[in-house]
């Protein structure tokens, strides 16, 4: 048995999710001075009132007629922690053509996945560090500080959706907080949640619509790297720490949208099995409802797998067939996307992909499921760049900084993915 044949999960095939259509309302970020941000890429508006744009949404639909051809589908890419160490900003330094000028090039780094990017609608990705001003200089570890330009590149590269929650999020305390607001309103094709700048932003649900299937987005984290919010701060992460405001968030964005996407960093670092914090946590997501559920935080990846909603009072009978119940797709751990740790494990990521459908007006449901193995490839020679599977080659491992203690690294690649991720809930592109 190897140390990964401990992880065991269940085997649920892809199936339908009980989702009501919603209202429709798009993304509005808004920031202390008033201002609202809308995302053209989503095809968002902003309104003062979202009870009335929704009474007006409905209106207007229930004079259609369902139209039984009509299929809608909305595919999407996840990727894990766009991990931001001083060795990762200086390759994309580097890679600006100039080295030492604080001008930069990430999408060099990104560019071996941008064939997946460029395929699907929704394009999500976890910016585990802050990017808290460049008049605080570059950080790194312990205490993360990232380059402003790095907003930019990752949303020209297709980026368009993501999570600024995570354990660094208060890393530059609330004034970082409040520069990486005043940083992604002006990449306004990024659908971003996490953390806030007052309490208005916080209680206000990003909702985004996308050929014509509404969505709500929803972030939280379960640590803050040792940090406390103040108390009158409370408002700037969405954290874990209070499940009532879960259940409160969810369902507000029951009442906005037909599918509810939760980001969330939790678990611990390097552990392969979901945390019994993981698990309750997924099993509250799914009780609500949730559709699907984005994990990252271990720097590793974790299993894949289906709840049921376990209060759902529609099938009474203790035998009653678990497919009358709601499922929630949960990714516990996408791993690194790219970063210099420096353990061979924490170099094996993976793209997550799936498509929505939804047929008529009926309810939308996940299919489609397809993992990508990636490597997080650096060198002292080379820098860094994030590497499909199929693309890399034992030759590319041996120069790796880390995987080239491994007599073959591709192999090692390929046991620990299928040891995790299990072959007969996802496809596995190797």
């Amino acid at each position: 048995m190897t140390k990964f044949e401990q992880v065991k999960h269940d085997q649920m095939p892809s199936r339908a999710i009980g989702i009501t259509a919603a209202s429709l309302l798009a993304i509005a970020i808004c920031f202390n001075t008033g201002c609202s941000v809308t995302s053209s890429d989503f095809n968002s508006k902003t309104s003062g009132s979202q009870e009335a744009v929704g009474s007006a949404f409905n209106d207007q639909i229930s004079d259609r007629e369902p139209d039984e051809s009509t299929t809608r589908r909305v595919s999407l890419s996840a990727v894990g922690d766009n991990l931001m160490h001083v060795p990762v900003v200086n390759t994309a330094d580097a890679a600006d053509g100039t080295s030492g000028d604080d001008h930069y090039n990430f999408q060099a780094l990104y560019a071996g996945i941008e064939d997946i990017v460029s395929t699907h609608d929704i394009n999500f990705i976890d910016i585990e560090t802050i990017i808290g001003g460049d008049e605080k200089g570059i950080q790194g570890y312990p205490t993360f500080n990232t380059p402003e330009e790095n907003a930019e590149d990752i949303a020209d590269f297709g980026f368009n959706l993501a999570t600024t929650a995570s354990n660094h999020s208060y890393d530059q305390g609330l004034d970082g907080i409040l520069k990486s607001s005043e940083v992604w309103a002006a990449q306004s094709e990024v659908v971003v949640t996490g953390s806030f700048v007052n309490q208005e932003d916080r209680d206000h649900i990003r909702v985004f619509e996308k050929n014509g299937i509404d969505f709500a987005f929803l972030a939280y984290t379960d640590s803050l790297n040792g940090f406390v919010l103040p108390s009158d701060q409370t408002w700037a992460v969405a954290t874990t720490y209070d499940e009532d405001q879960i259940r409160t968030d969810i369902q507000k964005a029951h009442e906005l949208a037909d599918v509810i996407i939760v980001a969330i960093s939790w678990g611990e670092e390097y552990a392969f099995i979901p945390s019994a914090s993981q698990n309750h946590l997924a099993q509250l997501f799914a009780d609500l409802d949730v559709d699907l559920v984005l994990g990252f935080g271990p720097h590793v990846i974790q299993p894949i797998q289906w709840l049921s909603n376990q209060t759902d009072s529609t099938s009474p009978d203790e035998n009653s067939d678990e497919d009358s119940k709601h499922q929630t797709l949960v990714v516990y751990s996408l791993g690194n996307f790219i970063s210099n740790q420096q353990d061979t494990f924490a170099n094996v990521g993976g793209c997550f992909t799936c498509e929505f459908v939804q047929e008529a007006f009926s309810d939308v449901y996940i299919e489609n499921l397809s993992w990508i193995p990636l490597i997080n490839h650096f060198s002292q020679w080379t820098g860094h760049r994030v590497y499909q599977f199929k693309d890399y080659t034992n030759e590319l491992g041996k120069s790796h900084d880390v995987l080239s203690r491994l007599t073959d690294p591709l192999d090692y690649a390929r046991e620990l993915t299928t040891d995790v991720i299990d072959p007969e809930v996802i496809s596995i592109e190797f």
